[in-house]
């Protein structure tokens, strides 16, 4: 398969195949487009296109050569585009096959991490070049740049990338799998084109999903009538969040959340599909900024279906799953142990975190429950301010104070001790008066928040161990 694009200087002419030229209106008038191409126009234009082509090629060698050299350096990504859209499939290879700007094998040390790191930028845009003109090409010499490759491939022709990810796929599955893509020479954990993915699975969904974020980019509907086939091969959790993040401001989220529920696909602890690659959440979480009364209405009724469902499966030798849930990853910060979360928490958090007035502003004539404010506490990396907030929302005493003491605990320093760390000493003293501050608290917890504050992390040791 291959995308053909005219890439060199398509802003002044368009070579056809009949051998006819198409020039745009300039301010010197018509032109016709069916003026057969003579043999000095075609030299002029070669030559006009290589002159550009070259002068992108340098300004990439630029930006690249800057980036190596200094640390501060960020690519911006607008201008480094709009000279990668002038190479040709020849230009773009040569440039990533430059072994000055990723050498192989790459060394092990930091310093090469971060410098692969700050050109990564470049090299995305080159392969999501390669994706439009060859894929195929791209995806047999750059195998762990599959995802860059088939979010470009599949906004020109979304079936078309769909059929050659398959074919690479079973390919890799059936022993012809590129040693780049699950860990080489060409590979860095964290840092290349994959980041942190565990299993082979979990790679292939990350793949699948940049192939959907392309294709609905282009054509939403188009993304769609694939996935929702019985047989669809695109039915994971990233995957389906891939096209939940391409819907546009002011869509009928009722309608798509209609669409999305009988879709297949499951949440289970062993591929822990996280919060923010859940398609239930995040539509809720888009549908939340137009109308939150019908997103919490709809995940809440949702949910009791959800832990339904997940209740049935624990009583099996089935994974559990729980579409409405989060498997806890790390473990629990206070009890070590593994839980899973209620999905409304992440979306309550992600909406605090965008909006906060708004959010607090619906949280007033909206009570939320005790028990999904705690959540709230513990799981999200909102503000300090934020979350005492919460915990005065939260109207159960033992339930209130439990989260002040889970708050106390994350924010605890691991000893009081120590003049090295005034700063945070003072910020952590400080945090501490305003949640001994708070009223209605039981005596059991005052006292914990008192050891707290007075000996840091092992001042809640004895929490830890009793839960």
């Amino acid at each position: 398969m291959r995308f053909d694009r005219n890439s060199t200087a398509a802003s002044l002419l368009v070579v056809l195949a009949c051998g006819l030229v198409v020039v745009p209106v300039g301010d010197r008038g018509k032109v016709s487009a069916d003026l057969p191409m003579s043999a000095a126009p075609a030299k002029s234009a070669q030559r006009l296109s290589l002159k550009k082509a070259e002068e992108a090629v340098a300004r990439i060698h630029s930006i690249a050569g800057r980036a190596i050299v200094d640390v501060e350096f960020k690519i911006e990504r607008r201008s480094l585009d709009k000279a990668v859209a002038l190479l040709g499939e020849t230009e773009t290879l040569r440039i990533l096959e430059n072994r000055h700007y990723w050498p192989e094998p790459i060394p092990e040390d930091d310093a090469s991490h971060r410098r692969w790191e700050r050109l990564l930028p470049l090299r995305e845009a080159l392969l999501g070049r390669l994706g439009t003109m060859n894929p195929g090409i791209a995806l047999n010499r750059f195998p762990s740049g599959a995802q860059a490759i088939l979010r470009a491939a599949a906004a020109v022709d979304g079936p078309a990338a769909l059929k050659l990810w398959l074919e690479t796929r079973d390919g890799w599955r059936t022993g012809g799998m590129p040693p780049g893509l699950y860990g080489s020479s060409e590979w860095i954990e964290g840092v290349g084109e994959i980041p942190l993915i565990g299993s082979p699975g979990a790679r292939e969904s990350a793949i699948g999903a940049s192939l959907v974020e392309g294709w609905a980019s282009a054509d939403l509907e188009g993304a769609w009538e694939e996935i929702g086939k019985v047989e669809s091969e695109l039915h994971s959790a990233p995957e389906l969040n891939a096209l939940v993040r391409e819907l546009p401001a002011g869509s009928d989220w009722s309608e798509w959340a209609a669409r999305l529920l009988p879709i297949p696909w499951k949440n289970d602890w062993y591929d822990n599909v996280e919060e923010s690659q859940n398609p239930m959440l995040t539509l809720t979480k888009r549908w939340i900024k137009d109308d939150p009364d019908a997103a919490f209405a709809w995940l809440r009724e949702q949910q009791v279906k959800w832990d339904e469902e997940f209740r049935a499966a624990l009583s099996t030798e089935d994974y559990p799953i729980n579409r409405g849930s989060v498997p806890s990853w790390p473990l629990s910060a206070t009890t070590g142990h593994t839980v899973f979360v209620e999905g409304e928490v992440f979306v309550l958090a992600d909406w605090l975190r965008s909006r906060l007035a708004e959010a607090l502003e619906w949280m007033n004539a909206n009570p939320v429950k005790d028990e999904i404010l705690a959540d709230t506490i513990e799981w999200s990396r909102l503000p300090s301010s934020t979350k005492i907030d919460l915990i005065r929302r939260i109207g159960n005493p033992s339930t209130r104070g439990s989260a002040a003491t889970t708050l106390a605990w994350i924010e605890a320093p691991a000893t009081t001790r120590g003049q090295e760390r005034e700063g945070e000493l003072a910020k952590f003293h400080s945090l501490m008066t305003e949640l001994q501050a708070i009223e209605n608290i039981q005596e059991d917890q005052k006292a914990r928040l008192a050891r707290i504050a007075a000996e840091g992390k092992s001042g809640a040791y004895e929490r830890v161990q009793s839960e």
